[in-house]
């Protein structure tokens, strides 16, 4: 009967699989200047993704916190982490975050702060489906580094 196959829709399985989503900053100006970009969620700053050693805490953190004052899982627990692709693009891995707000910052090679920008993002899904979610992308940061 008709019945019998509406009632299918509400056991609707999604696959377990996570994804990672991606914001990628694009640096102007004199970018020689920039040793290092870093991309901030909730005052959490990113770390370079070849440091695996600072992936151990937040973990252990989080998972002693209480259940009734755990983070909402909007909240990434892990800092993002940054790749440099080359002297104008970094990535940052935000695992399966879309913040609605970052900044970002490029730092001179004596952690001084050259260029900042807090940026609303709007995210649109590259990948998945409407029910289960899926990777979403954000249009490229651009951050100008002043002369």
């Amino acid at each position: 009967s008709m019945l019998g196959g509406c009632s299918l829709a509400p056991q609707f399985a999604c696959p377990a699989i996570g994804w990672i989503n991606t914001a990628t900053v694009v640096l102007e100006g004199p970018v020689q200047k920039a040793q290092t970009v870093e991309l901030c969620v909730e005052g959490i700053c990113s770390v370079m993704a070849d440091q695996p050693q600072q992936l151990d805490e937040p973990l252990e953190v989080a998972t002693a916190i209480p259940q009734e004052i755990a983070l909402p899982a909007a909240q990434p627990v892990t800092p993002p982490f940054a790749s440099k692709v080359d002297d104008y693009t970094w990535t940052f891995d935000l695992m399966m975050g879309a913040p609605k707000v970052v900044t970002v910052r490029a730092l001179s090679a004596d952690d001084t702060t050259l260029a900042e920008r807090e940026v609303k993002l709007s995210w649109k899904r590259v990948g998945g489906s409407e029910q289960c979610g899926g990777p979403v992308q954000t249009p490229p940061i651009v951050l100008s580094i002043p002369g």
